[in-house]
This record gives C-alpha cells, sequence and structure tokens, in this order.
C-alpha cells in the first residue's frame, strides 16, 4: 500500500476493526508463516497494549493480543468495552479489508492459481466431506465459473473452499445435521455475486457469495453453516 493508496481508507468504528483483524487472523491461522497484524490497543485507564492480534471472543468480548519473545509467549487479555482505540501496523496485505470496497484486492505473484492446481483443491475438499459426512460416495462441489476467470476469481474460488470446508465440518459435529446434509446434498455449486445466498434444488445445494466489497461481504464459516442448515 501507497500512500495514495492509503487516502482512500475510510475512518472505521473500533468494533468493525475487531471485526477485519478476526477475519485476517482466521484466514492467516492454517498458513505455514502467518502474516498477522501487529496491534496497539489503548484501553482506558487500564494503559494501552501492543501485539500480534490473536483471538476475539465476541460472546466473552475479550481481546487476546500475544507477544513472542526468546521462545517465551506474552499474553494480554483484553475485556472489548474498556477499548478507546485501536492502532493497526504490518497490515498492507489487507489494506484492501479496511477500505469497504475502495481497494481492489489483487492476490500476490506467489498466490496466483492455475486452473489445475484449483481442481486439485476442489478435489481435497471433496475428500474432507467424504470423511465428515461418513459417507462410502464423494459429494461433488462445483466452482460456477466466470467464462473466463481471473486470477483473483480463482484465488477466491480456493479461499472459499475452506469456508465451505469448514462450514459443513461444524453441521457434521452433529449426528443429526451430519444425516441429514449426508441425505439431502449430492452436490454442491458455489459461484460468487452480490449476495449470500444458500438454495437447495434436488439434492443440488447452491451456494452464492457476496464479493460486493472484495472479502469483507463473504459470509464466514459459522454464517454459512446456518444458511445452510436451513435448507436441510
Amino acid at each position: 500500500m501507497d500512500f495514495k493508496k492509503m487516502l482512500q481508507l475510510p475512518a472505521m468504528p473500533t468494533a468493525k476493526i475487531i471485526e477485519i483483524l478476526q477475519q485476517i487472523v482466521e484466514k492467516e491461522r492454517s498458513s505455514d508463516n502467518p502474516d498477522i497484524p501487529q496491534v496497539r490497543i489503548t484501553a482506558g485507564a487500564s494503559g494501552s497494549y501492543a501485539g500480534y492480534f490473536i483471538d476475539y471472543n465476541k460472546s466473552d468480548r475479550t481481546i487476546l493480543l500475544g507477544n513472542w519473545f526468546d521462545n517465551q509467549s506474552e499474553l494480554n487479555y483484553i475485556d472489548y468495552g474498556t477499548v478507546t482505540g485501536i492502532s493497526v501496523s504490518r497490515a498492507n496485505k489487507y489494506a484492501y479489508l479496511f477500505s469497504n470496497g475502495k481497494i481492489p484486492f489483487v492476490p500476490a505473484e506467489g498466490d496466483v492459481l492455475t486452473m489445475l492446481k484449483l481442481k486439485e483443491a476442489i478435489k481435497d475438499t471433496q475428500m474432507a466431506f467424504k470423511i465428515a459426512l461418513k459417507v462410502p460416495h464423494d459429494v461433488i462441489i462445483e466452482w460456477n465459473k466466470p467464462e473466463e476467470p481471473t486470477d483473483t476469481d480463482k484465488y477466491y474460488a480456493k479461499e472459499f473452499l475452506n469456508t465451505l470446508k469448514n462450514a459443513v465440518t461444524a453441521i457434521c459435529a452433529d449426528n443429526l445435521g451430519r444425516e441429514a446434509f449426508a441425505e439431502s446434498v449430492k452436490k454442491l455449486a458455489y459461484k460468487f455475486g452480490t449476495e449470500n445466498t444458500v438454495t437447495l434444488n434436488g439434492d443440488e445445494m447452491l451456494v452464492t457469495a457476496s464479493l460486493e466489497r472484495n472479502w469483507q461481504t463473504i459470509p464466514s464459516a459459522t454464517m454459512l453453516q446456518e444458511m445452510m442448515e436451513k435448507c436441510l
């Protein structure tokens, strides 16, 4: 991100910044080399805390910051209700998330996929579905791609597979949910649009994920799980 792009960033409430930081952490957790923003949080009379943003527990309203020195961890647990300000650094990679759609997302050169690699990722996700559902057959996964998919299209298509896998795995944690999904869904197609929707037509489930404001409008795995369950 250069200075000109930084000038496009809008002011946002701290609640929105925490939500974005949590999205980033969820995307980076499975990476071999996580690239997580550093933050400094001002917490009223308690002063300020600095570290890597690790987690936000929405139900407990607790923020976890962490540092790593000499193979030892330093953990700071902060009551969200005391937060008065947040400073964010090392977030250039995710500038598009803080831009409210004004800065387009462009995948890094090393993240650009071939269609063959994407097909391999889809096949791996089908196997994960098969294991979670405990069925002898594959649930066919299909990306309803545009006629000429861009590098960004392919990147989003692969990233969204993780969201699909996490949503279905969560459904399968409950035996009734697992059985209902296995009986109802033989094919899962997904595409990108301007609204988040899930429909079931016969035994084919169609998931539409919104890219109206880059990754900000994509449903989380929890949201997608709830949308899927309403169709079963």
